[in-house]
């Protein structure tokens, strides 16, 4: 254990005083810093239309007199976390109106955009783009030369002439290089928070507060992954300069052309055959006008003109007319909402005796007075099962590199 320790303590100290550290130092804390300077702006500006968006609708929902009166309108609130990592945040709309016996897709999804200049430069960059850039370059940087290096200039056959296990002196090396990178990840972490902290619109709760904990930790096992790649490649390789080649050719293979060109073949080459979305909305029409001449003949037999005339003289039990289908646009997420408007909508038509309970047709449904105080209203919630996955790979991908590099090193020739 104290060989260990001290393998560790010297790939630390030899790794913290040369000027990469400080160059990598100096780039990612500016980098996390300007990045989270610019998510705030525009965080606060999604913000403020998005107050000024509910404040419009509280005074639409004081001019309700009845529940048959009621188009509710969902607005999803920014999320602070959207700071640090932008993902899906900015995709999909903000706002979507509901409206009884309207089909979904006829009603026009708002988004509360923004018009940062400077963000739009550099499109979504925030701090796991930092991270995953500069980071992780600086990982291969730091591991390149932890083999190969000492093997060359002869350092590595001294070592181990001391009978220090070679596996020992792998995990030596590689835990006194994480932890070299370790103040960089969290002294950048921390000052991007405190430049949010300082903006008086961010306000994190406790959940977010783990959520961050949790970006952070995943966030380290993303750069030991990049650590253990440069340190297999050092292992497999002779020389440090052909190790940091062949490194850096991956990270960029990994990091810039990957994403890129998974990007673009999704796009040319889709899973699923897509329609063009007027087409779509053409079919979707064709249905719903499909579906009122249906209904206008069922009512002609009846032998009623117009379905409002129908309401008083049915005594058969509740009628639904209704068509569910999915929006062809980018509405995202009215699905939950619509279904919990829809239920409170038909709860309180249920505990009103007077009514027809005729949904969707607002005559059929009751007309007692609102409150507004009683419309739900919409809470986005995020789910996190997805995340498992791959966390999961992350934790398999360390284990696996950290394992081949030490089979690998017990097998290699230090000549």
């Amino acid at each position: 254990m104290t060989t260990l320790w001290l393998i560790i303590q010297r790939e630390f100290v030899s790794n913290v005083l040369t000027s990469r550290f400080m160059i990598g130092f100096v780039v990612c804390l500016f980098s996390t810093a300007a990045a989270v300077f610019v998510q705030v702006e525009d965080y606060e500006k999604r913000l403020s239309a998005y107050h000024v968006a509910v404040r419009e609708h509280q005074e639409e929902t004081r001019t309700w007199d009845l529940y048959s009166q009621i188009n509710p309108k969902a607005h999803r609130k920014p999320n602070p976390l959207s700071i640090f990592n932008v993902g899906t945040e900015k995709s999909g709309a903000d706002m979507v109106s509901i409206e009884l016996a309207t089909p979904i897709w006829e009603k026009e999804a708002q988004k509360q955009g923004s018009d940062n200049p400077f963000l739009s430069i550099f499109l979504s960059i925030d701090v796991i783009f930092v991270f995953k850039i500069v980071l992780s370059a600086l990982a291969i940087l730091f591991a390149y030369n932890t083999i190969s290096g000492e093997r060359e200039d002869g350092t590595l056959k001294l070592v181990l002439s001391n009978s220090i296990p070679r596996g020992v002196l792998v995990l030596g090396k590689y835990l006194g290089g994480i932890l070299s990178l370790f103040p960089i990840v969290v002294i950048s972490f921390t000052v991007g928070l405190v430049i949010a902290y300082a903006s008086p619109a961010t306000d994190f709760d406790g959940a977010d507060l783990l959520s961050l904990t949790m970006v952070l930790l995943i966030s380290l096992l993303y750069v030991s992954i990049c650590y253990l790649l440069g340190m297999l490649l050092s292992v497999w390789t002779k020389a440090a300069a052909t190790t940091l080649i062949l490194s850096m050719f991956i990270w960029g293979i990994l990091t810039i052309v990957h994403s890129n060109i998974a990007t673009f073949a999704v796009a040319k080459f889709p899973p699923h055959k897509l329609q063009p979305e007027k087409e779509a909305r053409q079919q979707i029409e064709q249905l719903w006008e499909d579906f009122k001449v249906e209904r206008e003949a069922q009512l002609g037999e009846w032998g009623y003109e117009y379905p409002t005339s129908a309401l008083s003289h049915i005594a058969d039990g509740p009628v639904t007319l209704s068509i569910r289908m999915r929006s062809p646009g980018e509405l995202g997420f009215q699905e939950f909402y619509r279904q919990t408007f829809i239920d409170f909508i038909k709860t309180e038509d249920r505990d009103d005796p007077e009514s027809l309970h005729i949904y969707p047709v607002r005559e059929g449904l009751s007309q007692k007075p609102v409150d507004p105080n009683a419309i739900p209203r919409f809470e986005e919630r995020i789910s996190y099962q997805s995340v498992i996955f791959s966390v999961g790979l992350l934790i398999l991908f360390n284990i696996l590199f950290l394992t081949a590099a030490q089979l690998s090193f017990l097998k290699c020739d230090l000549k």
